[in-house]
């Protein structure tokens, strides 16, 4: 979706870009953008990494997942398929949209001042074919759930990975040109109060699992805090120096609300807040 020419790739072989309607391999076989190591962008990596993982396990990713990640953690609500979970399904929430804005689904974020209203649209395939999971997108589950892995992340236990592995997770991972291309997107004018958005002149660079941000922050997050964000307007950090992992979760479109950032900012600073206080306690 972030390269005009892979659009353009997609649309002369008779498909719409997006993320919707695809088997999974037609998705991921693209061409490449620039060689890898030589810049950055927005890609399918992380699913060709699912893809990898369950081939070689000779197993399904939901499978996979299952016995190696949510089993460890006690988590019983996290699937890409919510038709096997009756749980996950009778409590998945519906999509919300910002008003004022054509096509939300895939249009950039305007602070329009109006409110949100729901909707029946939907951002990923559902259901999905059984095998069809991707390792960058399309799950279901709590946030209650998907807080259990930051937590075990941030406390480095070993019940996910080896501390070695969960070390080179936080161990800036780019060279000068990819980190310059990811500086150049995030930095771009039109992301400015935008859900996620980070303030001109922050140090950035990529571990292997998101972006890395090398500055304090006015929230009271610490320089080398590990983060992402997700389409819907989630936000997850992993602050080893502070010891603490927070994750705001939402269901609103477009990605980059002007109003989900405000109140994640608020958020963030508040809960750092309060835990200072009872760390001293």
């Amino acid at each position: 979706m972030m390269a005009p020419n892979i659009a353009q790739w997609r649309k002369s072989k008779g498909q719409e870009p997006g993320i919707r309607g695809l088997p999974m391999l037609d998705r991921l076989q693209m061409p490449l953008v620039f060689e890898p190591g030589t810049s950055w962008t927005y890609g399918m990596s992380t699913d060709w990494a699912g893809l990898l993982v369950a081939r070689l396990n000779n197993t399904t990713l939901e499978d996979y997942m299952q016995k190696n990640i949510w089993d460890p953690l006690g988590i019983k609500n996290i699937t890409f398929h919510s038709e096997l979970k009756p749980d996950v399904k009778k409590n998945k929430v519906k999509m919300t949209y910002r008003e004022g804005i054509d096509n939300p689904m895939f249009n950039m974020p305007a602070d329009t001042g109006k409110p949100v209203a729901w909707t029946d649209d939907l951002v990923y395939d559902d259901p999905i074919p059984i095998g069809d999971d991707f390792g960058g997108q399309g799950s279901f589950g709590s946030a209650v759930d998907y807080s259990k892995i930051l937590t075990s992340i941030l406390l480095n236990d070993s019940k996910l990975l080896k501390p070695s592995t969960v070390d080179l997770m936080f161990t800036p991972q780019l060279s000068d040109a990819p980190r310059a291309a990811l500086a150049e997107f995030l930095f771009m004018p039109f992301w400015k109060d935008t859900f996620a958005s980070q303030p001109p002149g922050t140090k950035l660079d990529h571990g292997l699992a998101g972006v890395l941000t090398l500055n304090d922050k006015p929230t009271g997050r610490r320089s080398g805090t590990l983060t992402w964000s997700g389409v819907t307007n989630l936000l997850w950090t992993i602050d080893r120096d502070a010891g603490l992992a927070t994750f705001y979760a939402s269901n609103v479109l477009p990605f980059g609300d002007h109003m989900s950032h405000k109140y994640q900012q608020m958020f963030e600073k508040e809960v750092y807040s309060r835990f200072g206080k009872t760390a001293k306690l």
